[in-house]
């Protein structure tokens, strides 16, 4: 209160001195304690959160200053010895301790206010945090679900160790007497595995010394083949020349007559005009040789000779086996004009185009041109049995086909006569009995050919034929007995020998 009393005195006497002189008062220092003194209730406007602290720290003082009162009393009895007197400026002045006083107070008690609001906060800040808390504890929740099955899983593999061993400690018990069974299977197998490597370089060396012998066997099978194709071929060339065909003579005609009889469609009961003897069934006569031949064929003029009954086979040799020598020498020839394309570098070589204007390839047929050039002998071998081959195969194929279905070249010519006869209304199927014609079998009858002219004076009971396939070979015996009546012929003797069959 002394420093209050001070303070208003002093500010009493400094307005006096200023009434005197007349001069103004100056602007308050903004650390006056007019400023603070008015500055102080904004700050207390601030300071609102810490009104509760400064209430329990009064109520705390006035329990604890019971002095209070006096001091009070004491401060308002001097309040009376101000002049009544006085302006509003120095009830202000009057006021301004007490403000700084209030002030000072305010702020000595601001720390506490702090420290209580800051230990609310603390109090209040858990409390946040626990809600945070709970709302993040959401997917820590589903994080720790999904980390159990992998924790499950690594307890798991830690046990596992120690029950595969003791699932292992059995079958380690076992594993000697399996190992020593083993060994004991094993052991004849090592003994066998070491008889085989040894015996694998005799081995070796024998698949080296057969692997020769092989090539040398192939080489040797090769050129026999090639042998014996020429010498048949040589050999059924010579027979098929030399051998009688079959020629009709005064001393076999009638056992020669006896061997085919007349189909009286083909064939009849005649005379030859030239030989003047009888002539048998599936012969002709032969201007080039001057003689009947039975079952000809044609005459060669390769052969020199007729190809009938008794040489057909050579000839039929001959012609196949000149096939295949025909056919494997153009492979032979065309080999080697093929090496000799290889071996003079004639497959990559280039040659200048004049069209093009550069180097090109050369083509094969031109590399073949240019070796056929150089090797004119060998050209002219090769074109020859390329040429004959495929000649050679057809007749070879045609000359088994006829004799397979049991009639000579000669008698294809007489078939064609058939067909136009056929065509003409003029053969006819004569029936013995009333017989008749069904499917191309003529059970009892025989094909003749009736004029138009004697058809109505031929009494007979006969069926028209319409087409070649109805007529039946008379001669036919069926593909195997016709080749074997082929290549093995009845041997024709004397008129006072028998018939016998090669």
């Amino acid at each position: 209160m002394s420093t209050e009393v001070a303070t208003a005195s002093s500010s009493k006497a400094v307005d006096a001195e200023i009434r005197r002189s007349g001069r103004k008062r100056a602007a308050p220092d903004a650390y006056s304690p007019e400023v603070l003194t008015t500055a102080a209730p904004k700050k207390r406007k601030a300071a609102k959160p810490a009104e509760a602290a400064e209430k329990t720290t009064k109520k705390a003082k006035k329990t604890a200053e019971p002095a209070a009162p006096k001091k009070k009393a004491a401060a308002d009895g001097k309040k009376k010895l101000v002049p009544a007197k006085a302006t509003g400026e120095t009830k202000k002045k009057a006021a301004a301790p007490k403000k700084t006083a209030e002030k000072k107070t305010t702020e000595k008690k601001a720390p506490a206010a702090k420290k209580a609001a800051s230990e609310k906060k603390a109090d209040a800040a858990p409390k946040v945090k626990k809600v945070v808390d709970t709302t993040a504890e959401k997917p820590k929740k589903a994080a720790a679900a999904a980390k159990k099955p992998a924790a499950e899983k690594k307890t798991a593999e830690k046990k596992a160790p120690a029950a595969k061993k003791a699932d292992a400690a059995p079958k380690k018990a076992a594993a000697p007497k399996k190992t020593a069974e083993k060994k004991a299977d094993a052991a004849p197998k090592k003994a066998s595995k070491s008889k085989d490597a040894a015996a694998a370089p005799k081995k070796a060396s024998k698949k080296a010394a057969a692997a020769p012998a092989a090539s040398t066997a192939a080489a040797a099978t090769k050129a026999i083949t090639i042998i014996l194709a020429l010498a048949v071929n040589m050999v059924s060339y010579t027979l098929a020349c030399i051998k009688d065909p079959g020629v009709v003579c005064a001393e076999n005609v009638d056992s020669a007559c006896a061997l085919f009889t007349p189909d009286q469609l083909l064939y009849f009961e005649a005379k030859c005009r030239t030989c003047h003897l009888r002539k048998p069934a599936r012969s002709k006569h032969c201007s080039a040789c001057g003689h009947c031949i039975q079952m000809l064929d044609y005459h060669c003029i390769w052969l020199n000779n007729c190809v009938g009954l008794n040489n057909a086979r050579y000839f039929l040799l001959f012609i196949a086996s000149f096939a295949a020598i025909c056919v494997y020498g153009s492979y032979i020839f065309a080999t080697i004009f093929m090496e000799l394309r290889h071996s003079q570098g004639l497959v990559d070589s280039k040659v200048w185009d004049d069209d093009a204007m550069e180097m090109v390839k050369l083509s094969l047929k031109s590399s073949i041109l240019l070796l056929m050039d150089e090797n004119v002998l060998l050209a002219v071998i090769t074109v020859l049995l390329m040429v004959l081959s495929p000649a050679i195969l057809f007749f070879a194929a045609y000359q088994v086909r006829i004799s397979m279905l049991g009639y000579t070249s000669n008698e294809e010519s007489k078939w064609l006569n058939v067909a136009d006869a056929i065509t003409d209304g003029v053969v006819f199927c004569i029936h013995g009995g009333g017989a008749s014609m069904s499917s191309g079998e003529k059970d009892g009858g025989v094909f003749e050919i009736v004029e138009k002219e004697d058809q109505e004076a031929d009494l007979r009971a006969k069926t028209p034929v319409t087409h070649l396939s109805q007529v039946r070979n008379h001669y036919d015996r069926g593909a195997w007995q016709n080749l074997v009546l082929l290549m093995f012929p009845p041997r024709v003797q004397s008129r006072t020998n028998k018939l016998h069959i090669n």
